[in-house]
């Protein structure tokens, strides 16, 4: 739920330019999350 509420922490959000036609865009990440000191992918 961290990813979600740093999301939400980071809005609002500019908009696309006019010129990308297009109404949203895929952002892809790499996240490392560690649980007891075992890292997850």
């Amino acid at each position: 739920m961290r990813l979600i509420q740093a999301l939400r922490d980071g809005e609002p959000y500019w908009p696309l330019p006019e010129n990308w036609d297009m109404d949203g865009i895929t952002i892809t990440g790499h996240f490392v999350y560690t649980l007891s000191g075992t890292y997850l992918r």
